[in-house]
């Protein structure tokens, strides 16, 4: 028979259990992002935040070829010579974490949110479907686990329209990029290339950006080392110092999609925007550049600083986010 144990051992061996007990009590505590949301910030305080967060570049403008004599496609013909005042743009695409500050600070509700819907590409359907529960706060509501964790702070906002990414530009007292600032950002000082990083999509078999590998829609590869969305920055930058000029989440654009505006462009800051009213398009579409992880090689290759494509302004998508622009300041002597 084995001697009793004395009382004081009997009471630490108890009140060490109760420690292990609180520790795996605060282990299993959701993170941050799924526990009760943080107390709401002002207008002021979200402006401030967010220049910390949202770092930009100052491009000096001037001359670059825009489009592409190559393209099968039309509407990115002829290629021509721009002109362009210096201006700032965003390194990042706009994030979850940023525009959240945005929604925080104004109590503003995105057009997802108000539907009710937002469009994803259903893989076993093999098609877009209207996703009931999809908005920015939850990009994948099929799997919800693809929201745990840091990364979706840190992932494109997505589920966002035209009007809600133009909001977000009026609070942050920026704009949307016209095509001509995009192309000239994404091509990041390159002359005459297809890609932000030149003119091989996958220089020595390294994949630059998220996009779709394999068949479209039946088999994704996954290959660049994500299914879905992928954290912004995580992939080279390009030229310019900007990163995801390419893939992850197309971007909205300032200006009306017009497929044949390359026809007579002005030459200096060219932006094509209806009169209220007299849209050539009903409803109004808006330009969508760079392409997503969606776009494969054999369906859509929007990841190309050429590719142009129009949306409904009304409308979200899984992948489609934006970045923001802004004037540069002025020069000092």
């Amino acid at each position: 028979m084995d001697p009793p144990v004395p009382l004081y051992r009997r009471l630490k061996f108890w009140l060490v259990c109760l420690g292990l007990g609180l520790c795996v009590s605060a282990c299993r505590q959701p993170l941050q992002e799924e526990s009760e949301p943080p107390e709401p910030v002002s207008v002021e305080a979200g402006a401030t935040l967010l220049k910390r967060l949202a770092p930009s570049v100052h491009l000096p403008g001037g001359l670059f070829l825009m489009g592409n004599d190559q393209s099968g496609k039309s509407e990115e013909r002829p290629a021509h010579e721009v002109e362009l005042d210096p201006f700032s743009i965003d390194i990042y695409e706009v994030t979850n974490q940023q525009f959240r500050l945005f929604v925080e600070a104004t109590g503003y509700v995105t057009s997802a949110e108000k539907r009710g819907w937002s469009y994803l590409f259903d893989e076993k359907q093999k098609g877009w479907v209207r996703m009931p529960g999809a908005n920015w706060r939850t990009p994948f509501p099929v799997d919800p686990t693809t929201r745990s964790g840091d990364s979706w702070v840190y992932w494109p906002v997505v589920h966002v329209s035209w009007d809600d990414a133009d909001a977000y530009c009026r609070w942050a007292e920026r704009r949307l990029p016209t095509e001509a600032q995009w192309e000239h950002a994404a091509r990041g000082g390159l002359i005459d290339c297809e890609y932000p990083w030149g003119n091989t999509r996958e220089p020595q078999g390294k994949f630059l950006a998220n996009y779709w590998q394999g068949w479209f829609p039946e088999e994704n590869l996954g290959l660049d080392g994500f299914l879905f969305l992928a954290p912004v920055g995580s992939f080279p930058k390009n030229g310019y110092g900007l990163y995801d000029m390419a893939g992850t989440a197309a971007e909205w654009g300032r200006v009306d999609y017009d497929p044949a505006f390359y026809l007579n462009s002005p030459r200096k800051n060219p932006i094509r925007t209806s009169p209220v009213g007299e849209s050539a398009f009903d409803p109004v579409f808006k330009v969508v550049r760079g392409g997503s992880f969606l776009s494969a090689e054999n369906a859509d290759t929007g990841y190309r600083v050429s590719a142009r494509l129009g949306q409904s302004q009304e409308m979200s998508f899984v992948n489609i986010g934006f970045r923001t622009v802004g004037e540069a300041p002025p020069q000092t002597q």
